[in-house]
């Protein structure tokens, strides 16, 4: 995968090689965080291309304009940049 052309790689659910997915765990372990220039206009793609809303884009207190959401695999996001 590529955003913005920071490319990385991910991985199906494989239990053989210990990969196990937001629903088999019940939650996932991780959060992405993704620093980008327009978090907007990333978090509107993303909502797009099928990620559902955690919370939007907005200021935040502690100095990020940023929104949380979950992609369709029930991986969670933050989208942002500093203030």
């Amino acid at each position: 995968m590529e955003i913005r052309g920071a490319r990385f790689v991910v991985a199906d659910q494989s239990e053989e090689h210990g990969n196990f997915g937001p629903e088999r765990l019940k939650g996932t372990p991780v959060r992405i965080g993704l620093q980008v220039e327009d978090p907007d206009q990333v978090f509107e793609l993303a909502v797009q291309a099928g990620a559902s809303i955690i919370y939007a884009v907005a200021d935040q207190d502690y100095g990020y304009r940023l929104g949380h959401l979950s992609d369709p695999f029930g991986h969670h996001w933050e989208v942002f940049k500093p203030i």
